[in-house]
């Protein structure tokens, strides 16, 4: 978090003293080069408060829980880990209601829906349902009144991209791939059958499997959240004129639970390690060499 003001950081004060311990005590001189360094330092500061403004990267994703970050140990997510490894995170914390919409107009105002009224995603039009918010700041606002660049990409408010009170400089979306053939559907075999004869179908949305059919090639590269990533790292490693704000919703592990052939294989070849690691350790030291290999293939996947 970073506290954002027009007139600079409020944490530096130079205290001068005069006539330490009475009219008796001469007067506190400061040498020369001293107060050469002073301000030096002082024109360093101030040109660090107008130009330094760190490059900001906000990351939303949907459904996402606290699996990645010490939650489920079934979640292979190393990249989220190693993310979380390098700051700080918060394993408390709460969204301000379980649906999507309301949710996130509150994270992206400050207002919670007790005070809004917001509580459906139907409401996503929230500036006009609520008076509360009709004149609200955003986050992404925020930013944009204190000199920053403002680009986007993927899912952030429910629906739409708050035009135009919150000025994006870039908003982009793709085509890439989202679903599989529809010809396939469903993978799973169930999603939106009647599985049970009570007349009760599931969620069609309700789906998992691979995207490629079997024998296509690998299409991860495709797929838009492979894109909306790229697109993101490109942009932190351009130069800007400006500080900028680089806002990306990501839209899994939102059902449907579609995802390249490659990283099922990677859950299933990890499951597969892991079990023989668990029965070698079992057994003890007397395999040794396959017990160093199970090692190697380990710290190839940690990797």
């Amino acid at each position: 978090m970073f506290n954002i003001d027009s007139d600079g950081p409020h944490w530096f004060r130079a205290h001068c003293a005069h006539n330490i311990g009475g009219d008796s005590d001469p007067p506190l001189r400061w040498p020369r080069t001293m107060i050469r360094t002073l301000i030096v330092g002082l024109l360093l500061l101030a040109a660090t408060s107008v130009h330094a403004q760190p490059t900001v990267l906000f990351l939303s994703v949907d459904d996402l829980n606290a699996f990645p970050i010490g939650g489920h140990p079934d979640v292979i997510a190393p990249n989220l880990d190693r993310l979380a490894a390098a700051g700080v995170s918060f394993t408390n914390a709460q969204a301000p209601s379980p649906a999507c919409n309301p949710s996130r107009v509150a994270t992206f105002t400050g207002i919670s829906p007790l005070t809004s009224g917001i509580y459906y995603n139907s409401q996503h039009d929230f500036r006009t349902e609520s008076s509360e918010l009709t004149n609200a700041v955003t986050l992404f606002q925020h930013f944009k009144n204190h000199g920053y660049q403002l680009v986007g990409t993927g899912k952030l408010f429910h629906r739409g991209f708050d035009l135009p009170d919150t000025a994006w400089d870039s908003y982009v979306g793709f085509t890439a791939v989202h679903f599989p053939d529809p010809a396939r559907f469903p993978l799973n075999g169930i999603a939106g059958v009647d599985v049970n004869g009570d007349g009760t179908a599931l969620l069609s949305t309700f789906d998992w499997g691979s995207l490629e059919a079997p024998g296509e090639p690998d299409i991860t590269s495709e797929t838009i959240e492979y894109v909306r990533a790229t697109w993101a790292a490109e942009r932190i490693l351009e130069p800007h004129p400006a500080p900028v704000f680089i806002a990306v919703g990501f839209s899994k592990p939102h059902i449907p639970w579609y995802v390249p052939q490659q990283t099922a294989a990677i859950r299933t070849h990890r499951a597969l390690i892991e079990g023989h690691v668990n029965r070698l350790r079992k057994k003890g030291g007397k395999q040794n060499r396959l017990c160093c290999s199970i090692r190697h293939a380990e710290g190839l996947w940690n990797a």
